[in-house]
């Protein structure tokens, strides 16, 4: 639904809305008709065929620094970067993700904020 997709969107993991084209939404006379039903599949195709643009940064972090890296993820955000948050556990599995991706950068949040660049490993602290 909008509520979990916005949530899921806003933790970084780009999450589409679909639309079900229902009429008298959550009443006792629900419904949706075939017509929309066939429109909701084109569009759905016709969408299908474009891969978005791969995030520029991939933001990592431990449990203990969570809250900072949300807000990394939103400064980049606001700066119109392309950011991703990382739901792995270690920074290899991060790495990994990052370079299967082509995701040339992943911010790795501590105590500081380092940059590194997931092909070669090699980072500088910001």
């Amino acid at each position: 639904g909008g509520t979990d997709g916005s949530t899921i969107s806003y933790i970084g993991l780009p999450t589409p809305n679909l639309f079900a084209g229902g009429e008298n939404m959550h009443a006792r006379f629900e419904y949706v008709s075939l017509q929309t039903m066939e429109k909701a599949v084109d569009v759905l195709l016709k969408n299908a065929r474009h891969r978005p643009a791969p995030a520029q940064v991939l933001v990592h972090c431990d449990a203990s620094h969570q809250v900072k890296a949300m807000e990394h993820l939103d400064t980049l955000t606001e700066g119109r970067i392309r950011a991703e948050f990382s739901v792995f556990d270690t920074l290899e599995e991060a790495v990994e993700y990052a370079n299967d991706q082509g995701i040339p950068r992943i911010d790795v949040v501590g105590d500081c904020i380092t940059s590194m660049d997931p092909r070669t490993g090699r980072g500088q602290a910001q």
